[in-house]
């Protein structure tokens, strides 16, 4: 598992960069009266820190707060972040009024989490070691229910109730050494009951989804050889793909900016995509 995940770190430190900063213009439906909404807060994974880009003023404070092991995710809710910790299994929240350690979610011993996404008071946080997707309820803070979700799922995303998870189907062959897939999928959770009412077919290994208006996008990674990257289209209504976009280069980040256009990362620089 160890060689997987240095494949997908490679380009993880710039996807969470770019996604900070695309996430802090969106429209959160509220006012921005705090000085929190016009930053852009990202996750150093060698570091293991966290940095703030003030966008006003276009100055970097660099490591402000200690995060855990193994940090590969960061959303912002409110006034807090909650950073994924790979290597502690856990979600620290972070107070973004005060830079302090607000709570620290124990996902489970074992689990890998990965990804997290949000519907109401519940989050959902991907196991990349159980291939499960695991409920935690935030006014607890304590994991209620565990959904399959395949082998090594990775990205989670919303669209209203339903809940997104990219299935890699990463199979560890011991005797080659390598990593093969399996059919990539994507399975689709109703946050009422937390069951997987849906499985969508895709490409091979897709790690990154992000939510685009109706839509959903799916960033299938291939192989890291001869099956190179595609961009899946779901149409969130149907549950059905609409559209597969060939990239022709290994991707290691997928962001949408606020007028609709999708942004992914290479090790050859950064691929605009236009989804029209």
């Amino acid at each position: 598992m160890n060689r997987f995940r240095n494949q997908i770190l490679i380009g993880l430190s710039w996807f969470l960069l770019i996604f900070s900063f695309i996430g802090w213009g969106e429209d959160n439906g509220e006012e921005e009266t705090s000085e929190i909404y016009k930053a852009a807060y990202i996750v150093n994974g060698a570091a293991e820190t966290l940095s703030i880009f003030d966008a006003e003023t276009s100055e970097m404070r660099n490591d402000v707060l200690a995060v855990g092991k193994w940090p590969n995710d960061i959303q912002i809710v409110e006034n807090k972040a909650y950073v994924v910790n790979t290597g502690d299994n856990n979600v620290q929240v972070i107070d973004l009024g005060t830079l302090m350690d607000d709570d620290l979610i124990d996902i489970g011993e074992g689990t890998g989490p990965e990804k997290i996404a949000f519907v109401g008071n519940k989050a959902y946080v991907s196991c990349n070691y159980t291939g499960m997707v695991n409920v935690v309820d935030l006014a607890s803070g304590q994991v209620t229910k565990s959904v399959e979700a395949g082998m090594a799922p990775w990205g989670v995303a919303v669209v209203g109730q339903k809940v997104y998870v990219c299935n890699t189907n990463a199979l560890l062959d011991a005797d080659a050494g390598a990593m093969p897939y399996g059919a990539g999928t994507v399975p689709v959770i109703d946050s009422a009951t937390d069951e997987v009412i849906k499985t969508i077919d895709v490409e091979v290994n897709p790690t990154e989804i992000v939510a685009s208006g109706g839509n959903i996008l799916v960033q299938c990674t291939g192989n890291y050889a001869e099956i190179s990257g595609k961009l899946i289209v779901i149409d969130a209504a149907s549950d059905t793909v609409t559209q597969t976009i060939e990239l022709g280069v290994t991707p290691s980040g997928l962001a949408v900016s606020p007028n609709g256009k999708a942004y992914m990362t290479s090790f050859g620089g950064l691929i605009p995509v236009n989804l029209n």
